[in-house]
């Protein structure tokens, strides 16, 4: 009987066996063998000022950083084979430099900056850890705060003996002082955790507010005009206003915001409505259309059941006249009427860029200033805008300007630009005053140009990662400004 041919299936039978019980062993051996975790890092310590856990949501204040104390772990690296990371982050500290990470291996107290004068200001003290697999672990923060003019042992003081000594201070009879001491430090710390906070939020996004090229919406970030704003809005009663300026002096802006202000003016006798038209480009056969066009999309939130048919529904624009713009005009008074009663109503046209006008036939510029004086003028009022009005006029009927009281835009002040440069940064990021003073001079009280070196600076300033502008970022703008214009 020849014997091989089954021996050969049975050690085949057999080795498949042994396969498969091997398989399926490692198989249970991977699903119950647990996943390895991430390595873990705390900052235990700040110059031997313990750090509680979870990292204290006050600053600890120091006047340098002589040695910072990790704990850290990981499932598989062993601790001498751990990483740690550290970098302090400047928040809001002029003169300071964010530099790349200090990394040890196996050596949880790091003294990288010891002998090291910080200059004053908030900080963030970042650490992570890496095990042999380069996995790093979340991200452990503290928050510090070097006061200003604050020797290394009243830092030291303030953190680990300041409740004693007040204490002892107590026990003497000062406890009124005391208490008074205690309370302003506690306001010292507040704020340089709302400092720290704002800093390090507006790093992290490369916040930049100013504007560059764009008219100014937001009220915060309009300045220097206030005054001429609410003299504008109180003489709209029973006029009609021209503001002129030269180009880029912020018209546009001012225009905006009398906007807003009108719409939250709580008049005990008129409802005002502001209706915007930008006459750039505007070919006169669609002047008042365009007019109409402003008026009809800023009234239609303040007539309950909407806005009745209009002659600008039924033509063209090319079609539509200024007599079709009148008749209009009443209709809408009259839909507005009930709704603002017992008030009355004054529809403010908001006209800018109306430099446009010059090139219009004078027939038309006589037909707008007759809308501005007629009936209608109890209930309809302008403020236009314009950098180069031409005084030429040949008909023998007063010419249409003659009708504005006019205003003229001013350039800013040194102190203005200063307000303009510094406000929207305050508590985030700071000036050197040669830089600010700089801006101030290269700008010669144009708004357009403040807001435009500053946007250009401070992006500089953070693509360097800081958080203070400084003269060589404002030099930098001037050449990426200057490359954009040629």
């Amino acid at each position: 009987m020849n014997l091989k041919k089954p021996l050969v299936i049975a050690l085949a039978v057999l080795c498949l066996m042994t396969a498969s019980a091997v398989a399926s062993d490692d198989g249970r051996s991977a699903r119950f063998q647990a996943e390895p975790g991430p390595p873990w890092v705390r900052i235990a310590a700040v110059n031997e000022i313990p750090v509680g856990d979870p990292s204290p949501a006050s600053p600890i204040i120091v006047n340098s950083l002589d040695a910072v104390t990790l704990e850290g772990g990981d499932d598989t690296t062993p601790p001498e084979a751990l990483a740690y990371l550290l970098q302090l982050v400047p928040i809001n500290a002029p003169g300071a430099v964010l530099r790349d990470p200090v990394t040890v291996t196996g050596e949880p107290v790091i003294t990288a900056y010891r002998g090291e004068q910080l200059p004053p200001g908030s900080y963030s003290l970042r650490a992570q850890a890496q095990d042999a697999d380069a996995n790093y672990s979340p991200m452990d923060e503290v928050a510090l705060v070097v006061p200003s003019g604050t020797a290394a042992a009243e830092a030291a003081a303030v953190n680990s003996g300041v409740a004693l000594l007040f204490a002892l201070l107590a026990g003497a009879g000062l406890g009124a002082v005391v208490a008074i001491a205690w309370r302003n430090h506690q306001d010292d710390v507040q704020r340089a955790t709302e400092a720290a906070t704002r800093a390090r939020w507006a790093y992290e996004r490369h916040f930049n507010p100013f504007i560059s090229g764009e008219p100014v919406r937001s009220p915060e970030m309009f300045f220097a005009r206030h005054d001429l704003l609410h003299r504008i809005a109180n003489g709209l009663h029973q006029n009609s206003i021209m503001v002129q300026g030269e180009r880029r002096m912020g018209k546009t802006s001012l225009l905006y915001q009398l906007a807003d202000l009108l719409r939250a003016t709580d008049d005990p006798e008129w409802v005002f409505i502001p209706a915007f038209a930008d006459l750039e480009g505007t070919p006169q056969g669609r002047f008042f259309h365009l007019l109409m066009e402003s008026v009809s999309n800023s009234v239609r939130g303040n007539i309950p059941g909407g806005l009745p048919t209009l002659y600008m529904d039924t033509v063209s624009p090319l079609q539509y006249s200024d007599r079709d713009f009148a008749a209009d005009l009443r209709i809408v008074l009259d839909a507005l009427e009930p709704a603002n009663s017992p008030r009355r109503t004054r529809i403010v046209l908001l006209i800018d860029e109306v430099d446009a006008i010059n090139a219009y036939d004078p027939l038309v510029q006589q037909q707008l200033r007759r809308i501005l004086v007629s009936e209608l003028a109890e209930n309809v009022g302008a403020v236009v805008a314009g950098s180069s009005i031409s005084r030429a006029w040949e008909r023998e009927e007063s010419p249409w300007y003659n009708l504005f009281y006019e205003v003229t835009l001013e350039p800013f002040t040194d102190e203005q630009a200063r307000q303009l440069l510094t406000e929207p940064v305050r508590g985030v990021y700071e000036w050197e005053p040669a830089a600010l003073e700089r801006v101030v001079a290269l700008a010669e009280g144009r708004p357009y140009r403040l807001q435009q070196t500053a946007f250009a600076a401070v992006n500089q300033m953070l693509a360097a990662r800081r958080l203070h502008i400084t003269m060589e970022d404002v030099e930098a703008a001037e050449e990426t400004i200057r490359k954009a214009r040629e």
